[in-house]
């Protein structure tokens, strides 16, 4: 999961902007406001208010944030090196 995305923020959003994503889905996917729905839009919109809620614990808190950004940012080097040094072996016929 990747918590920008999830709230619909940039890796530069500031405590403001990521509040108010948030609580914009918030408001819209509360299991409350979903009462009286189906039961897969109920649950569809559950899972939507729970991911919004970790993603806002990860991105609302520094530390977490930092880690989440290292981890992140540590595993897309990894996968491009590692499609890096396949496709090398690919052209060098090995």
């Amino acid at each position: 999961m990747d918590p920008y995305k999830v709230l619909g923020v940039n890796k530069k959003a500031s405590k403001a902007q990521i509040k108010q994503a948030f609580r914009n889905l918030a408001l819209n996917f509360h299991p409350d406001k979903h009462s009286h729905s189906s039961k897969i839009i109920r649950d569809n919109a559950l899972l939507r208010f729970k991911q919004a809620s970790l993603a806002y614990q990860i991105l609302i808190d520094d530390t977490k944030r930092a880690n989440y950004d290292l981890r992140s940012s540590s595993s897309v080097y990894a996968n491009h090196n590692n499609n890096y040094h396949a496709s090398s072996r690919n052209h060098n016929g090995s």
